[in-house]
């Protein structure tokens, strides 16, 4: 049996994860699916039962999806899934472009005529051009892809 390295069998490595990053990531997708919606609470046992965890982890999860403003955590209530100003999500939008076109600018040296076929092909790059048409998990996943598409460049 042959053994190669991992960048000759081009395998990406695998994302290791705390519960309770795991258990933000799916909360964070029920709220972006719209499982959950403005003024939802989310409550801690049930979250625990479901995915089969204590209350510490899914606790831990709750307070890293408050840091993003997601949730609003409250005292004798619990988590209450909050919605942004139209205002605040445009104001990130156009920081997320700014910072966006500065990493392109820092990552086009490092791209060969190889790297525009192969950006086609990424998931994301053409639906970023749609952005409309695009909801805000399938947004955040092509940018994830955009992003590890540059990143795999760079480290050439």
């Amino acid at each position: 049996m042959k053994v190669t390295t991992r960048e000759a069998r081009s395998v990406n490595p695998i994302a290791r994860q705390s519960l309770p990053d795991a258990i933000a990531v799916q909360l964070r997708e029920s709220i972006f699916y719209g499982a959950f919606t403005d003024g939802d609470p989310i409550v801690q046992e049930a979250i625990a039962e479901e995915y089969e965890v204590s209350r510490m982890p899914v606790r831990e999860a709750l307070r890293q999806l408050e840091g993003q403003g997601l949730v609003v955590l409250k005292t004798h209530k619990g988590a209450i899934v909050t919605s942004m100003k139209k205002e605040k999500v445009s104001e990130l939008f156009d920081l997320r472009a700014l910072l966006e076109c500065d990493i392109l600018a820092r990552a086009l040296p490092h791209f060969g005529p190889s790297d525009a076929a192969a950006a086609l092909g990424t998931p994301g790059i053409m639906a970023r051009s749609e952005r409309a048409k695009v909801s805000q998990a399938s947004f955040a996943t092509s940018t994830q892809s955009v992003y590890g598409f540059i990143g795999a460049r760079r480290a050439r």
